[in-house]
């Protein structure tokens, strides 16, 4: 994975894969635990790979 993120080339379906992975954590600890408290890490790791990959997207997106 972070060889396809540095090269900037990722497949739609690995990068729609991967984000679900990310959020379905978040989900689940917050369904679990009552909050999610690594949601923040995810969701810092999300914008990382939306940045590497230059991908047009806007806050709200």
């Amino acid at each position: 994975m972070s060889n396809v993120l540095a090269e900037g080339r990722l497949s739609g379906s690995t990068f729609d894969r991967y984000c679900m992975v990310l959020f379905a954590g978040i989900a689940a600890e917050a369904l679990v635990y009552g909050e999610a408290e690594g949601a923040e890490n995810d969701e810092n790791m999300f914008r990382s790979i939306c940045v590497l990959l230059q991908l047009p997207l806007s806050v709200a997106q």
